[in-house]
């Protein structure tokens, strides 16, 4: 549970620091939450 939180933390700090992370990133998060909320 702590490696995964650990890994997490990393993932969300490079996404908070990295534009180009963010500019690849954002539209497969975005799909994820709209599939998330369209099936609710």
């Amino acid at each position: 549970m702590i490696q995964l939180m650990s890994e997490n933390d990393d993932i969300v700090t490079r996404y908070m620091d990295d534009m180009d992370f963010q500019r690849t990133v954002f539209p497969l998060l975005a799909r994820g939450i709209w599939e998330e909320v369209r099936l609710k």
